[in-house]
């Protein structure tokens, strides 16, 4: 397992930020249907410093400690501080998949989300077909608390999406 370290948004992010967001390969899980430009993912840097309470959501940047270089990102986002939940999306670089950074991740965002902003719970929404997504976040002590039947259109039919749930602060 390789060991990372999230950390905020800093500006020379941008290359980083632009191959992600606009690799279409990702679109089908992010709901993503234009691609981002430039001048707009410079302007979410810009903001990413923003507070948490005011934007419900934050991203990090998973970075590998070895090589000290961005291997993907991690959101909170649908940050609810009354009722003590976020939601939880994580994307990885595809030449650093299957490399245990994700799980590692998503981990440290728990232990974040638990520590820093006393939430209950984090969820993650999951197409039922990402099988590869949902072993990630069971590997991370979430589990499947419901199902959305035929919640998310995949350009031919609809499908379900699995609800998962971490209860962090009993």
């Amino acid at each position: 397992m390789n060991a990372v370290r999230l950390r905020a948004l800093e500006p020379t992010d941008l290359e980083f930020l632009m191959a992600i967001e606009n690799n279409r390969t990702f679109w089908k899980v992010s709901e993503t249907v234009m691609p981002y430009s430039e001048y707009l993912l410079s302007k979410y840097i810009e903001e990413a410093h923003l507070d948490i309470y005011a934007t419900k959501q934050f991203r990090f940047v998973i970075e590998d400690i070895s090589t000290k270089t961005a291997v993907g990102l991690i959101d909170l986002y649908d940050f609810d501080p009354k009722n003590s939940r976020a939601g939880v999306g994580v994307v990885i670089d595809e030449h650093a998949q299957g490399m245990g950074f994700a799980r590692e991740a998503i981990l440290q965002l728990i232990s974040h989300a638990k520590e820093h902003l006393l939430l209950f719970q984090l969820y993650a929404k999951i197409q039922q077909s990402n099988g590869r997504s949902i072993r990630l976040f069971q590997n991370a002590g979430f589990q499947q608390t419901g199902k959305l039947s035929h919640w998310y259109f995949n350009g031919k039919n609809y499908e379900d999406e699995i609800v998962m749930q971490c209860f962090i602060n009993f």
